[in-house]
């Protein structure tokens, strides 16, 4: 009879410890995935910003009548970064030049330099930023950056299988480790263990650490357990690290833009100023 009952409440240990540590995981990946997909798009979101706002002062500085050559150059460099596929240039409303990629290749299309790039309905990864160009203190005209999501998503695809195949193996080894340990089971360490999985996953704090008994089977499974919270919490330390650089950067360069002794704004397709430094409101 004690036998029997020692054996249910190991299997009750075994089903209680995999729900803890599956909970731990999904919660993990989701949390994660989801942290890592916003940043990276915020990081190339900034990145296009900062683009638009050094280009700005590069096709001011042409004089598009005479300098053909020279405006392709600029618009071949523009292209030069793999999430830019399209530049539309306008001289005061009138269309003026274009630069495209093959959306198949992603490689300079030379047929696209004088045809405008516009949007296909269904196109739902490349988005469009569009400013306004001054040359000594009055518009000139336009231009219009075309960007892909696409890199990016499967950038972040990549990242969230490769999290999701760690935390899994991660789960596994802890599974097979909790199995063969408890065969020959303390049941209050084992207790423990599934009270801090439960700890973590209702909290969601990564920095707890379940106490060891011993240096015993029991004592390894608590290494490997802490190991594992390790490297979650490692990498949602870098994760916010990560966040924290991009917010760096954007006080960088948003000290740039309000510093700069041109006026420099951003605006809607249909000229609604969304940003504007104090050089420009002046």
């Amino acid at each position: 009879m004690l036998k029997h009952f020692r054996k249910r409440i190991l299997i009750k240990l075994i089903i209680i410890l995999t729900t803890a540590v599956a909970m731990v995981n999904v919660l993990s990946a989701v949390y994660f995935g989801q942290q890592n997909a916003d940043s990276m798009r915020a990081i190339l979101r900034q990145s296009i910003n900062n683009l638009v706002a050094i280009s700005e002062l590069g096709y001011a500085s042409l004089v598009w009548s005479s300098n053909e050559q020279p405006l392709h150059i600029l618009n071949t460099a523009m292209l030069g970064d793999e999430n830019v596929v399209a530049i539309n240039i306008y001289e005061e409303d009138n269309f003026l030049s274009s630069l495209a990629k093959d959306l198949k290749t992603y490689k300079i299309d030379p047929k696209s330099r004088n045809r405008r790039f516009t949007l296909a309905n269904n196109e739902k990864e490349i988005k469009l930023v569009s400013a306004k160009i001054k040359y000594e203190g009055r518009d000139i005209g336009k231009f219009e950056l075309f960007y892909t999501e696409r890199f990016i998503n499967e950038d972040i695809r990549q990242r969230n299988i490769n999290l999701a195949l760690s935390l899994l193996l991660a789960a596994i080894a802890t599974i097979v480790v909790i199995f063969f340990v408890i065969k020959r089971s303390l049941i209050r360490p084992v207790l423990n263990l599934a009270n801090v999985s439960r700890a973590i996953s209702q909290n969601n704090d990564y920095s707890i650490r379940a106490s060891k008994y011993s240096d015993d089977e029991i004592g390894f499974l608590y290494d490997s357990f802490n190991a594992m919270l390790q490297n979650i919490n490692s990498y949602k330390t870098d994760l916010k690290n990560s966040i924290d650089e991009l917010q760096r950067a954007e006080q960088k360069y948003r000290s740039i833009f309000e510093n700069a002794l041109e006026g420099i704004y951003q605006s809607t397709p249909d000229g609604q100023i969304l940003t504007a430094n104090p050089e420009m409101a002046n």
